[in-house]
C-alpha cells in the first residue's frame, strides 16, 4: 500500500468516526475546575515530553490528561500525535477523530450561545 492510499484510508476512518460517532465509553463527561487544571498540567507536561522525544512518558501524560478531562480536544490531539510517532495508526485515527468531534461540538455550542 502506498502513502497516498494510507492517507485516504485514514481520512475515511476519521470521517466515519466523526459522523457516525464513537461508542458511549468515549462520551465526554464534565470535569471539575480542579480536574481541568490538573489535566492541563498533564497536557503541558505531555507536550514538553513529546517535543523532547520521550514518547512513552508523553503518552502516559496525555492519557492522564484525557482521564481527568475527556472533553479536551487538545489532549486527544496530542495523543494522536504521539500515536502517529509510535506508528499506531488505528489508535491514532481514533484519537484524532475524537479530537475533531470534540472541536466540532465546541464550535456548535459556541455558535448557539
Amino acid at each position: 500500500m502506498n502513502w497516498l492510499t494510507c492517507c485516504r484510508c485514514l481520512e475515511i476512518i476519521i470521517l466515519c468516526c466523526v459522523f457516525v460517532g464513537l461508542p458511549p465509553a468515549h462520551s465526554p463527561r464534565f470535569a471539575s475546575a480542579a480536574q481541568i487544571e490538573t489535566a492541563q498540567h498533564h497536557l503541558d507536561q505531555g507536550a514538553a515530553l513529546f517535543r523532547q522525544g520521550e514518547l512513552k512518558a508523553a503518552e502516559d501524560s496525555a492519557k492522564k490528561a484525557i482521564q481527568l478531562n475527556p472533553s479536551s480536544a487538545q489532549s486527544h490531539h496530542l495523543l494522536g500525535m504521539i500515536l502517529f510517532k509510535n506508528r499506531k495508526p488505528v489508535e491514532e485515527a481514533a484519537a484524532f477523530a475524537y479530537a475533531i468531534k470534540l472541536e466540532i461540538a465546541r464550535e456548535i455550542a459556541h455558535v448557539h450561545v
